[in-house]
């Protein structure tokens, strides 16, 4: 579990066969192709002021602590450019490289954070975690399977590519 920007230098130095990341990356060798669509969400621990709140406007989330992962991350990057749309910001963040430990602080009570719902349906499943309801925050983007244009995938790595596939919902795309 790395950041979009550490994914891809791996795939790019053969660190890693393929990488499964939230933004489009940089580097021209790389194959992007789209697997399922994800959604950023803000979330929180049940006991915190805003876990009852049914409408959250963008500007009341300049005050909390965010529990955020560190810059890199493609989900922190759109997070940041929406709510910098909205003429907001993040004031006062804990900046952790794991988005885990992230949940962890976030279920312990402390502050808020957003990622991708996907990440978080079992603790919102248990009421570990609850959904913070921004107002207009709808932050939809496709998760890519990214790999070196370059590399031959071997049998194993076929047939580890065709359970990914059909496990997956189909990916939606406009006009399509």
């Amino acid at each position: 579990v790395e950041n979009s920007l550490r994914i891809e230098q791996m795939i790019v130095r053969n660190e890693l066969d393929l990488g499964f990341v939230g933004g489009y990356l940089s580097n021209e060798d790389l194959d992007l192709r789209p697997l399922v669509e994800d959604e950023i969400v803000c979330f929180t621990s049940p006991s915190h002021h805003l876990a009852k709140v049914r409408h959250v406007p963008p500007s009341s989330l300049e005050e909390e602590l965010w529990v955020i992962r560190k810059k890199g991350s493609s989900t922190r990057r759109l997070f940041e450019h929406w709510l910098s749309s909205r003429k907001g910001t993040i004031r006062k963040a804990i900046e952790l490289h794991c988005p885990e430990t992230c949940k962890a602080l976030v279920r312990a009570g402390i502050g808020l954070s957003f990622m991708s719902v996907h990440g978080l349906r079992s603790e919102f499943r248990e009421k570990r975690l609850v959904r913070v309801p921004v107002t207009g925050m709808s932050l939809k983007r496709p998760i890519f399977l990214a790999r070196h244009s370059e590399k031959r995938n071997s049998p194993v790595m076929e047939s580890f590519l065709a359970i990914v596939e059909s496990a997956l919902p189909k990916l939606t795309t406009p006009g399509g």
